[in-house]
């Protein structure tokens, strides 16, 4: 029986240097799964991959866009409180997500930061309002 196009899971595609480095170094992580995210929010345009999605289960917690904008899921007062003292911006698509540009080392090393924290408060139970269920 072949599979359902729905039941598909995408390879994750190839991203841009800086933000490639990122996904390798995330999708290492015990227990992290990376795989191709199709676009949600483009109508008409929803086959289409548009970045890299890191899940623990069937949790997304967070991607990369092939623009090499990151996206994290962090419990909403840690977010809320990143964004206000402007070390990452609040992200106007989700509350309990950040988002940040991957372009250089400086934001590899912050990109990380910021994953491994969305990845270890989901992974010792405390995200269960974190993070995106994926159907």
């Amino acid at each position: 029986m072949q599979p359902s196009p729905a039941m598909h899971i995408p390879a994750a595609p190839e991203l841009q240097d800086a933000a490639q480095k990122v996904a390798m170094e995330v999708g290492s992580w015990n227990g992290v799964v990376s795989k191709g995210r199709r676009s949600a929010w483009r109508i008409g345009h929803e086959q289409e991959i548009d970045g890299v999605g890191f899940y623990v289960g069937d949790i997304e917690f967070g991607h990369i866009h092939l623009n090499s904008a990151a996206h994290i899921m962090l419990p909403p007062p840690v977010a809320d409180s990143l964004a206000a003292a402007k070390v990452v911006r609040g992200s106007s698509w989700a509350h309990g997500q950040v988002e940040m540009a991957i372009r250089n080392q400086e934001d590899i090393g912050r990109a990380v930061m910021f994953f491994r924290l969305s990845y270890e408060v989901l992974s010792s139970g405390g995200g269960k309002d974190q993070g995106q269920q994926q159907g």
